[in-house]
């Protein structure tokens, strides 16, 4: 009987495959370094992984893309299908957007992370790390669509560095320009350019058919001769993105399909990604299972950036507290060139990393003249950003900062170019938290930084510890008479007051297991329609909102010239968005009465459907002179009004059209009463804020027709939550409307990953 001899499987039976970039690295290759991606025969070092390093960094730097897995999917019913599939809301993508995004199996737990390429409603590329054909075809049951993998039909050219763009210009690609971070173009032949990257740094990223490779290759490296261009493998890339705090599957996390044990899946809270997670969406896979988890809190660990002492390698070395208890693992390390410091990402479990920050130590083995020596060196936290109340206080180049926009400090010309310049951005935000004995706790964000924080620990807070939390009107109104020698009626004790104000509502809605709004009188409409403020009016009418308010450029100080370029302003936007669109124009205090008079009369023919906050708020003589003299004009305020008292006059007087309270300037309780106020009169109360709290009381007024958004994205190009990274739920705005669930008060949860530092 003839013996059956089993083959062996190698790489000399099955080589590696070769992209079709292959022989354009490999001709530069010096130091011979090759991995294995997805199949593919994929450089780790091209010749110097430090030089590489610095090609990203300050110049530009090519690199092989094409193993990275590629599907297309099509149909009538695509959309529908990758919104189900996928965590966040595929509907609010725009055409021609790349969208980073993440998909769990039943149990909540991550099976990959990529990117979301939309040509179409019905045209999309998926782009991830590993293969998952059969589970999406699986999830497409029932689903009218046509899914395949196209990852050997594409090739893929990463294209990043300061220099980038001008690389592309010079091989004749222009249209590069026109992109805004997340955007992409198609261009002659199927070739896709898109503005992302791995690299946290000015980028883009190349998608063509395998045979215009070549010619691709020669035509970018010709054009970057002489701006430094440079052939990079991973290792460089991989500082980079550690640099940047970006995680790469089975790397930093095991998917779902690929963890032998059940402890070695993580949600995505667990790996730094609750943000991503619309739980407004009326279901996606393992949404079920992710309502459990935060209910329940039952995530065990939390995704950490560390910084460690020394320079000695630390990848996959554990994390120990007081350098005995195992407490995490390091996912991936290196050391950062341009911070000088020793980084790493890392796995950790709960409390460790969160509560328990101190005394943490990693365990590292270095090989000394043959011998292996253990080092336990210290590790700290690298604290992350957050978002609160305070929506100035922002990063550099945020639109709502360094854009000219016109203020009442515009008039000096050292003071114009950036809000910031002049403080607008100082006081921060504070988040306020209230325990019950019971265990139920209620919380808000506010303004005002540490003077807030100084008022309620040495003043306030002997209102409320011990006091009934049912208590909402007494317990305002002790705080608001007690400040009575100190606060005025705005400002930042006012302000103060508010926060707590909500805080105290959100905990009452926790304690009897209802959303405020049913706590005020309850929906009057199913769902709230917004409109956007932001630069970007033209983007906010094609994702559904039913108006957008722009910044005024231009005040008193910049003379005539100013007030041409603010009429050409406006009337390019109108002409942008059409007739019928509300279009709205926001001063933010910053002019005079003759200057607000010719504004409005300059810019008649755009039809705004108002005018906002032209004068300060205490000025209401000023205001009843401009309403007179342009009576056709709907005219606002109320943003810097935070008191009844201050509304009395207003209202009494109807110096303004339209009354505009922030809720976390106000308070909920006293926002009540200004609106109980301008009911009698029939006045409309459009709360100047967005964000849970003025949804709340939004959804449950006749007086507010519809209500605020703010886009706090730094290019205002996508929909972004008011708050950040703040709460794991926050609700936002969905073409254009707001709809609210019966989660109880605000209905918003606080992001474990969130870093709060307590005064």
């Amino acid at each position: 009987m003839k013996k059956e001899l089993i083959k062996s499987k190698s790489n000399f039976n099955n080589p590696l495959k070769k992209t079709p970039f292959y022989e354009k690295f490999s001709s530069q290759m010096t130091q011979g370094y090759w991995y294995d991606w997805s199949g593919y025969k994929a450089a780790s070092i091209i010749q110097d992984q430090e030089l590489e390093y610095f090609a990203i960094r300050s110049t530009t730097s090519l690199f092989d893309i094409s193993p990275l897995i590629k599907y297309r999917i099509k149909g009538k019913d695509t959309e529908k299908f990758l919104n189900k599939l996928t965590v966040r809301n595929v509907i609010l993508q725009k055409n021609n957007t790349v969208q980073y995004t993440l998909w769990c199996n039943d149990d909540g737990h991550v099976l990959d992370d990529g990117t979301l390429f939309k040509f179409s409603k019905f045209d999309y590329r998926l782009c991830c790390q590993e293969r998952h054909l059969p589970w999406l075809l699986d999830s497409a049951i029932g689903f009218d669509i046509e899914l395949f993998e196209e990852t050997d039909l594409v090739a893929g050219l990463s294209i990043q560095g300061p220099t980038s763009a001008s690389v592309l210009n010079n091989a004749g690609l222009d249209i590069i320009n026109t992109l805004k971070p997340f955007d992409f173009v198609e261009i002659e032949k199927n070739i896709l350019i898109s503005r992302t990257g791995f690299t946290g740094d000015l980028g883009y990223e190349i998608f063509l058919p395998n045979q215009l490779a070549n010619d691709f290759w020669e035509k970018i490296w010709k054009a970057g001769k002489y701006l430094g261009i440079k052939a990079i493998g991973f290792n460089a890339l991989n500082i980079a993105r550690v640099e940047t705090g970006f995680i790469v599957a089975n790397s930093d996390f095991i998917t779902a399909e690929h963890a032998i044990r059940n402890n070695r899946t993580r949600n995505p809270d667990e790996i730094g990604l609750s943000w991503m997670v619309d739980m407004s969406k009326p279901f996606f896979n393992g949404k079920d299972a992710i309502v459990k988890i935060r209910k329940n809190k039952l995530s065990k660990y939390v995704f950490a950036a560390l910084e460690i002492d020394g320079k000695e390698p630390a990848d996959g070395a554990i994390i120990y507290h007081d350098k005995k208890h195992e407490v995490g693992i390091i996912t991936a390390a290196t050391w950062s060139p341009t911070a000088k410091k020793s980084i790493a990402l890392a796995s950790m479990k709960l409390p460790y990393g969160q509560k328990i920050k101190s005394n943490l130590w990693v365990e590292i083995y270095v090989l000394r003249e043959l011998e292996y020596y253990k080092m336990m060196k210290k590790v700290s936290i690298v604290k992350t950003q957050s978002a609160g109340a305070d929506y100035t206080d922002h990063a550099a180049g945020h639109w709502i900062n360094d854009t000219i926009i016109a203020n009442p400090m515009s008039v000096y010309s050292s003071f114009q170019d950036s809000r910031s310049s002049w403080g607008m951005d100082v006081l921060k935000g504070i988040f306020i938290e209230i325990e019950t004995e019971g265990g139920h706790r209620g919380y808000a964000t506010a303004y005002g930084g540490y003077i807030s924080s100084w008022i309620i620990k040495n003043h306030l807070n002997r209102f409320l510890i011990g006091a009934d939390a049912r208590d909402l009107n007494l317990l305002y109104d002790q705080m608001y008479r007690a400040a009575i020698p100190y606060s005025g009626q705005n400002g930042v004790v006012i302000n103060t007051i508010a926060g707590i104000d909500l805080a105290l509502w959100d905990l009452l809605g926790k304690v009897r297991g209802e959303p405020v709004y049913k706590m005020i009188g309850g929906k009057v409409r199913d769902k709230l329609q917004t409109y956007v403020t932001g630069p970007e009016a033209k983007l906010a009418q094609s994702w559904g909102h039913i108006g957008s308010k722009i910044p005024l450029p231009y005040g008193p100080g910049d003379g005539i010239k100013g007030l041409k370029k603010n009429q050409e302003y406006i009337m390019e936007t109108r002409k942008q968005v059409g007739p019928d669109y509300r279009l709205m124009v926001d001063c933010y205090m910053s002019l005079d009465v003759p200057y607000a008079i010719d504004l409005a009369n300059a810019v008649r023919e755009a039809n705004l459907f108002w005018i906002e906050e032209a004068l300060p708020p205490h000025d209401l003589e000023s205001h009843k002179l401009i309403k007179e003299a342009c009576p056709w004009q709907k005219w606002t305020t109320g943003e810097h009004t935070n008191s009844r008292y201050g509304f009395r006059n207003i209202i009494r007087d109807r110096s303004v059209d339209i009354l505009q309270p922030d809720l976390t300037l106000c308070g909920m309780t006293e926002t009540l009463r200004i609106a109980a106020m301008a009911s009698a009169y029939d006045m409309i109360v459009i709360p100047h804020c967005s964000g849970v709290y003025a949804y709340n009381f939004g959804i449950a007024s006749t007086l507010t027709p519809f209500n605020e958004f703010i886009n706090l994205h730094p290019q205002a190009t996508q929909i972004v939550p008011i708050f950040g990274k703040m709460f794991t739920n926050e609700t936002v705005p969905i073409n254009g409307e707001v709809s609210l669930t019966d989660l109880p008060g605000f209905g918003a949860e606080l992001n474990p990953e969130v870093e709060l530092e307590e005064i």
